[in-house]
């Protein structure tokens, strides 16, 4: 309770206002950068931070962080340009919305839904730091390789109309990520000699390939129509029965983004990807996500804000990051002296309740900025095609080379940009591949490691309860969902039969 109280008051003072307010403004724009996002934010701006007070630091990186979630949806629904790769969840219904002129609406939901992810996520790192933690060290690897699985599963609710074309894109998504150094021997593979793809092929220059750059093609191909959205500065927040329609959304994806974050090396485009594919098969209607559905943007973006806090759990309380992002700021500890663990906690209490309670001051800085930023950024549909096209081509190229400042990346980025507007004019459908990307190479180590562990015994999937429940989980999503769903569909069908019977009979 002391620490909570120096927390309050370190958080009241204008050094800490100015930090959260600094770093949610850098990370609103840094986050909408495609290509750049959370981590290379913070690794831009770990040096400035040098001559800069410890607990300015954490607060205004944390600051960035949250906001860069946030930022990253922009650019997702109103350029099809996933700034973050956790905003690509968003874009499979926010820009369909912001092409039937409903972009202020998905700004709104994804400003709203991001607010309401961030305080689950900070009121988690508060409350239940202690025993979530202890939650996650029993994960071990056939854990991580069943939740791999389970998270695999929801190609089935991506894959649209076509499930072979859906299970096509992932098994070449599958094949994407064993490029490169093996997980376990370290060994090169299909890199044909190029140290470029040593480290594997990049995968945020295959996502804004896939999305961004195949879009600017189709910009092209339409000619030089404009866009129709809402640009104006009407509806900047949502109505009553929004907030009732959306919240048991945004607040189940703001639990899922927590518990996510919370798993080491997992990450927030994990998150986004569960919550989006939870919402969808739970949901009524289902054969309305991606084409514009609303709960498609509340889902991802309440669980990728969520992960904020999730992820710091374990970085604060055991000194292992969460996330790549948490990994730059932990650099940031080292370099002001303080070495994050349970050690951090009694040697600087001061900085490290200041840096929990600061995610609420960020939530509420992320909701005035990116309020205030609507109306602008809803007037970028205006522009004509081909202004657009050469826009996000240009933030498409400049963010991916920003990464590892190779070329190679960029001709990457503009294959795959090829690739998927080819795969779209055949109706192939791109989120399934994203998902194999982002879930592969946690499937393939750990399932190695397993039977490393095992000798080669595959019983240690079934011996390990946290496996088994999530495989169980993955056969229930697989199997029995889609089995009840069709016994409803029949069931409505007979009643409706039986309905115009009756009236017949009655006629």
């Amino acid at each position: 309770m002391d620490g909570l109280l120096i927390g309050v008051a370190n958080l009241l003072t204008i050094e800490t206002i100015l930090a959260v307010a600094i770093g949610c403004g850098i990370g609103i724009f840094v986050g909408a950068m495609p290509g750049l996002g959370s981590a290379v934010g913070i690794a831009l701006m770990v040096p400035l931070t040098y001559s800069l007070s410890p607990t300015f630091s954490v607060v205004m990186l944390a600051a960035l962080y949250m906001g860069s979630e946030y930022g990253g949806s922009v650019s997702a629904i109103l350029l099809n340009t996933p700034g973050t790769p956790s905003a690509t969840a968003t874009m499979v219904d926010g820009y369909p919305m912001s092409q039937k002129g409903q972009a202020r609406l998905a700004l709104g939901v994804s400003l709203s839904s991001s607010a309401v992810g961030g305080l689950i996520g900070g009121l988690a790192l508060v409350l239940l730091a202690q025993p979530l933690v202890g939650v996650a060290l029993r994960f071990g690897p056939p854990a991580y390789f069943a939740v791999g699985v389970f998270g695999l599963s929801m190609v089935a609710a991506l894959a649209g109309s076509s499930l072979v074309k859906g299970l096509v894109v992932a098994c070449l998504g599958l094949m994407l990520v064993t490029v490169g150094s093996d997980p376990i021997s370290g060994y090169t593979r299909f890199t044909f000699g190029s140290y470029e793809l040593i480290d594997g092929i990049p995968v945020v220059a295959v996502m804004i390939g896939l999305f961004a750059v195949s879009e600017a093609f189709f910009l092209v191909e339409k000619g030089a129509a404009k866009f129709v959205g809402d640009t104006s500065l009407r509806h900047l927040f949502l109505s009553r029965e929004q907030w009732r329609n959306l919240l048991p959304t945004m607040l189940r994806g703001g639990v899922i983004g927590t518990l996510i974050g919370i798993l080491p090396g997992v990450g927030s485009s994990v998150g986004g990807w569960f919550s989006y594919t939870l919402t969808q098969r739970l949901s009524s209607n289902p054969e309305d996500f991606g084409k514009g559905e609303v709960k498609g943007v509340a889902a991802p973006e309440s669980a990728n804000n969520a992960t904020v806090g999730g992820s710091l759990i374990p970085l604060l309380t055991l000194g292992i990051p969460g996330s790549p992002t948490t990994a730059m700021l932990m650099g940031t500890f080292f370099l002001h002296g303080l070495q994050p663990g349970p050690a951090l906690f009694q040697n600087a209490p001061d900085i490290v309740y200041t840096l929990m309670l600061s995610l609420f001051a960020a939530v509420a800085f992320m909701y005035v900025l990116g309020s205030f930023a609507l109306p602008l950024c809803a007037r970028v549909i205006a522009l004509p095609n081909h202004v657009l096209a050469i826009l996000i081509v240009a933030m498409a190229a400049v963010g991916v080379f920003a990464l590892r400042s190779l070329m190679f990346d960029v001709w990457v980025m503009l294959g795959f940009g090829v690739i998927g507007y080819f795969l779209r004019k055949f109706g192939f459908p791109l989120p399934p591949m994203i998902l194999a990307v982002v879930l592969g190479p946690m499937i393939e180590a750990n399932f190695r490691r397993s039977l490393l562990l095992s000798q080669g015994d595959y019983n240690i999937f079934f011996e390990d309860g946290i496996a088994f429940g999530f495989l169980a989980l993955t056969a229930v999503f697989v199997l029995a969902i889609p089995a009840l769903k069709l016994v409803r569909k029949v069931a409505f069908q007979q009643r409706n039969h039986h309905t115009k019977n009756s009236t017949r009979d009655g006629i």
